[in-house]
């Protein structure tokens, strides 16, 4: 079984989480990319990209500058996410046996990184699916994705036994 999951849109800038291993995402060379591309607008002009309002774009805006930074290291995607549905998961209470076993049987979905395992190793950003990318060709990053990530997503449910589990967050 392979449980799948959309992140969240809130992130932590650092986590104090303790993993046993963290590894690197599988399109890291494409969110590289698009990180640095989103590295060349001000904030303004990510305002209007991210459809955001000023502070959130000042945020990721220094975010993207400091992307490759020494000083702003990955964190495992896991505790990356502050959202509902990561904060009822719990990674802090996980053994590192539960890490393993996420790593092995969850799937993070990431406009930025693709296709996440729990562990990959990301930095804080802000983009979502609707957003078109020029230098990604102008296509929405739906559609840039879908095509990267079809068949590897089909032969990890395939490898995690054929069953996909979605999980959705409850909405009070």
């Amino acid at each position: 079984m392979l449980a799948f999951i959309s992140c969240a849109k809130t992130m932590a800038g650092r986590s104090a989480l303790r993993v046993p291993e963290m590894t690197v995402p599988r399109f890291a060379d494409e969110a590289l990319r698009h990180a640095l591309d989103l590295a060349q607008y001000s904030v303004s002009e990510l305002e209007g990209l991210l459809r955001v309002n000023v502070k959130i774009a000042a945020e990721n805006y220094i975010r993207y500058q400091n992307f490759c930074s020494e000083d702003n290291g990955p964190i495992p995607a896991i505790g990356a996410y502050t959202g509902a549905v990561f904060k009822r998961i719990a990674p802090k209470d996980f053994t590192p046996d539960d890490f393993l076993f996420a790593q092995e049987h969850l799937r993070i979905t990431s406009f930025l990184y693709g296709l996440l395992r729990p562990l990959d190793g990301i930095r804080p950003y802000r983009l979502e699916g609707d957003v078109h990318l020029p230098e990604a060709g102008g296509i929405s990053m739906f559609d840039y994705w879908k095509p990267l990530l079809t068949d590897v997503f089909v032969e990890d449910v395939k490898r995690e036994g054929g069953v996909l589990l979605t999980i959705w967050p409850v909405r009070r």
